[in-house]
């Protein structure tokens, strides 16, 4: 546990020993889709976290962060290979501003709120809230934390978070009285940087008799990209650090999950459901595997708007099923067997981890203007799986 914070403590207090910067980066021509979208690129020899500008042929500038060897560049995928001059960082970059006594990290992008991380005791679990699209767009739903738009149900369903509801019979997923468990920071650090920021956590799930079940790490990476289409990675490990932790088949949970804007529901809004497999609507897409699911809509002032949650092939049972309802819900849950198919399937989704043992999943999160055809969700996963790449000199 202590390793992965050590990590990300090494990240910032590395910077006074970097190398000198690269002259040029090139990135390989791709038949991926040309969107804007992070590029893993090897700067060999560099040392330290640093961050650059580069410049492309007509003039355009893209944020790059280097940490020793190992870049990541904010731009679009080419189809043919482009080279880019490297100079100092501009001034755009990824900011995280911790409030300690709020127990609370903004998350600026460019200046601009686009979430806020919350963490504090009297939580049942930490989430973000809110997560605005361009323009300050506000995609989930404020309440319970905020005002009440029209919903007043489910009030553990707060913004986005990472939950499930049975593990050693206890559920990290509702407030149900006799079972309610409980997640805890323990520790978290952070990096900012041009391309991304990153937000690293050691987390304790408990359960009601305040025994500690499983432990987790979360990383959470925000990325530089255009406010119209805003994305960031979650990536969680869970240990069953304390014992032998038995994940049961039920479909509450999702280790993401979100609820959407009220005025962006399917039913009693202007929302739609699409997910990966051509599946439209509630129905079609409820309990269904698929790499992606995406529910977008139109919100008064703002336009069509919508997220997508993308899973990566990484992750635990890879494609993971969804739990996602017309009223707005949203969660990647990879155990409900017996409630997606049916109980005379024959199928079950229990997982038994053993002491000592781990699983992890990996999902980016796409904040879009636009609906699902129109902000290229396909072919922004298309650049999740299979990113384009390239190296410096």
């Amino acid at each position: 546990m202590k390793t992965f914070i050590a990590l990300a403590c090494t990240l910032s207090l590395t910077v006074a020993a970097v190398a000198a910067k690269p002259e040029s980066i090139t990135v390989k021509g791709t038949d991926a889709p040309s969107h804007i979208a992070p590029i893993a690129v090897t700067v060999s020899g560099h040392t330290g976290f640093k961050d650059y500008t580069a410049v492309a042929a007509d003039g355009r500038e893209y944020p790059l962060t280097v940490n020793g060897e190992d870049g990541i560049l904010i731009a679009p995928a080419p189809k043919t290979d482009t080279t880019y001059e490297i100079k100092r960082a501009g001034k755009s970059k990824v900011q995280l501003n911790a409030n300690n006594r709020a127990r609370q990290i903004d998350v600026l992008l460019n200046g601009d709120l686009f979430t806020t991380f919350h963490y504090g005791d009297e939580q049942v679990k930490p989430y973000l809230w809110p997560l605005l699209a361009h323009g300050d767009a506000p995609i989930t739903r404020d309440w319970p934390m905020g005002d009440r738009n029209k919903s007043k149900d489910h009030p553990h369903h707060e913004s986005f978070w990472t939950a499930y509801g049975d593990i050693n019979g206890a559920d990290f997923w509702a407030f149900t009285p006799k079972k309610k468990g409980t997640q805890k920071v323990t520790g978290w650090d952070h990096v900012t940087g041009a391309a991304y920021g990153l937000l690293s956590l050691e987390l304790t799930w408990y359960n009601l008799d305040g025994e500690p079940v499983i432990d987790e790490l979360r990383e959470y990476r925000f990325y530089n990209t255009p406010s119209e289409a805003r994305l960031f990675d979650v990536s969680t490990t869970v240990t069953a650090t304390h014992g032998d932790a038995l994940f049961g088949d039920t479909k509450e949970g999702g280790m993401v999950s979100l609820r959407m804007n009220d005025d962006l529901r399917e039913k009693g809004g202007s929302g739609t459901i699409t997910n990966s497999e051509g599946g439209v609507g509630a129905p079609q897409t409820w309990g269904k595997p698929a790499a992606w699911c995406d529910y977008s809509g139109t919100l008064e002032g703002f336009g069509k708007v919508g997220v997508t949650i993308m899973d990566h092939p990484s992750s635990f049972r890879y494609p993971t099923h969804w739990h996602v309802r017309d009223y707005g819900l949203v969660g990647a849950n990879a155990f409900g067997y017996s409630y997606f198919y049916g109980n005379d399937s024959g199928k079950n989704g229990d997982h038994l981890l053993k002491a000592g043992e781990s699983i992890s999943f990996n999902y980016r999160i796409y904040v879009h203007t636009g609906d699902v055809e129109e902000s290229g969700v396909a072919d922004q996963y298309k650049l999740f799986t299979n990113p384009a790449s390239g190296s410096a000199r």
